[in-house]
C-alpha cells in the first residue's frame, strides 16, 4: 500500500492515461492510499504506484464525469467505488447515481 501526505480529494484521477484511485487511509491518520486502477481480464486490480506518481498527481487531474462513462461502458464497473453495474438505469449510464454524484460535487459540474 503507497501512503501519502497529500491534499488530495478522495476520488480517482487520471495521469498519462492512466486511473489512480485516492482513498483517505484507514490505518493512517492524515495520510491517503493511492493505487492505480488496472483492468485484466475483466477484473479490477487495485496496484501500488510509487512516490513520482504521488507527486504529480493534482486537483485538476480528478477525473471528469465523461472519462467515468467512458470507463463504465468498456469495464461495466464503476471506476470510483469498483462496483459492477447491475441496476439497468446503471447500465444505460454507465455509472452509479452515487458516484455521478461524487464526481460532479468534486469537478463542479
Amino acid at each position: 500500500m503507497t501512503t501519502a501526505s497529500t491534499t488530495l480529494k478522495p476520488g480517482v484521477y487520471k495521469l498519462d492515461g492512466r486511473l489512480y484511485a485516492v482513498k483517505n487511509s484507514r490505518r493512517y491518520s492524515g495520510r491517503q492510499d493511492i493505487k492505480r486502477l488496472e483492468v485484466r481480464r475483466g477484473k479490477l486490480y487495485r496496484r501500488m504506484v510509487t512516490l513520482d506518481v504521488i507527486d504529480r498527481l493534482a486537483p485538476e487531474l480528478h477525473i471528469t464525469l465523461e472519462d467515468a462513462v467512458e470507463f463504465g461502458e468498456k469495464h461495466h464497473f464503476c471506476c470510483m467505488c469498483g462496483r459492477a453495474l447491475t441496476r439497468q438505469e446503471s447500465i444505460a449510464k454507465a455509472i452509479g447515481p452515487v458516484c455521478e454524484k461524487r464526481i460532479k460535487e468534486a469537478t463542479g459540474q
